[in-house]
């Protein structure tokens, strides 16, 4: 659903409930930066794409860690996963020229990459916080359905359960801190999927924070979120790809 918005510079537009800016305002705009260069480049007008850029976001708020200089001002930003193919997808989507790293054996591996000095500010200007408890929606401009994908891809989960005609979706949860799953909650109720926020402790560890949506539900919002999708990780479109033909053999 659209909502008519007055942007900060004045201007009338069309956008989403949670959209501040108007098209020209949002796009993304190169800042002048004081202080130390990174020598490695990125296309900085990859984050002119919303669908990036809202992904992009949303995985960096679940599997991103960000380091702080002296000066406050964030220094290094990183993407890890498990799988070297994902962290090599943002890389290229990004047209970043520094190679993807191994950062641990444990397990089959974690391989990450990072962007640095005043490429790292560019991300620290886009609303991201070195502090998850501190991420907000309310900081970042970005559509919800694409940073949904990228939370996912990160820390979320499709489950799947067995039918007479193969496995459908069960449920579909995403796991934060509490104020970005309160944001997430608000922003799926106002596009018609209620729910709430529940919360739970893993291994003793700092609280964090669920939002699941269950059966039809499940499947109504994964399919919004994978419409036009430029980048997902493969092994969880695939839980949404089975569980599609298996609906298609009893349509």
């Amino acid at each position: 659903m659209k909502f008519n918005k007055t942007c900060a510079c004045g201007q009338e537009f069309t956008g989403a409930r949670n959209a501040r800016l108007c098209p020209s305002c949002s796009g993304y705009k190169p800042r002048p930066y004081t202080g130390t260069k990174s020598k490695f480049r990125f296309n900085e007008k990859s984050l002119e794409d919303r669908d990036f850029k809202s992904y992009f976001l949303g995985f960096l708020c679940t599997d991103g860690s960000v380091i702080l200089g002296k000066d406050g001002r964030f220094k290094q930003v990183g993407w890890y996963s498990s799988e070297l193919h994902h962290v090599q997808a943002i890389t290229d989507k990004l047209g970043y020229g520094h190679k993807p790293y191994k950062v641990s054996d444990k397990g089959s591996g974690e391989w990450g990459d990072s962007l640095w000095a005043d490429n790292a500010r560019l991300i620290q200007a886009m609303g991201l916080s070195a502090n998850k408890e501190d991420h907000s929606l309310r900081n970042m401009d970005v559509d919800l359905l694409p940073f949904l994908r990228g939370h996912l891809d990160g820390d979320g989960s499709i489950m799947l359960r067995g039918t007479s005609v193969g496995r459908v979706v069960s449920t579909v949860s995403f796991l934060g801190r509490r104020t970005i799953m309160e944001d997430i909650k608000e922003g799926l109720s106002n596009q018609g999927f209620p729910c709430t926020v529940r919360e739970t402790i893993r291994e003793g560890k700092i609280p964090m924070y669920t939002v699941e949506l269950g059966s039809t539900r499940a499947e109504s919002l994964l399919g919004k979120m994978y419409e036009g999708s430029t980048l997902h990780l493969p092994r969880k479109k695939a839980l949404w790809d089975e569980a599609m033909k298996s609906r298609a053999a009893v349509a």
